[in-house]
């Protein structure tokens, strides 16, 4: 009885993933990332362009550091990005966000 409640749950889980059209994440620690930020306008970006790094993950609860700054949000409010698109020159002592005057 176990076995095929489990089969079943299973296979309505599969169902349900795929028409919700979800995907697995690829966070892992070390990676790049930028962090999704508020609309203050019709001009500011929807991600803050200054990239973070991954330090932990605990289910969908996702830590990142740039500096000093820790920020911990859900994954969904991360976008990765590959490492060779990050520019090596971004100043680390400049934490402030992203403002359009």
């Amino acid at each position: 009885m176990r076995k095929r409640d489990q089969e079943k749950k299973e296979k309505m889980k599969k169902y349900s993933d795929h028409g919700q059209h979800s995907k697995t994440t690829h966070l892992r620690i070390g990676a790049t990332v930028l962090i999704r930020q508020q609309k203050k306008n019709k001009f500011t970006p929807p991600f803050n362009p200054k990239t973070f790094t991954v330090e932990a993950r605990k289910g969908t609860m996702v830590t990142v550091q740039r500096g000093s700054k820790k920020k911990t949000r859900n994954i969904s409010f991360f976008k990765k990005i590959d490492n060779r698109l990050t520019d090596s020159s971004d100043d680390e002592d400049d934490d402030d966000d992203f403002d359009c005057d």
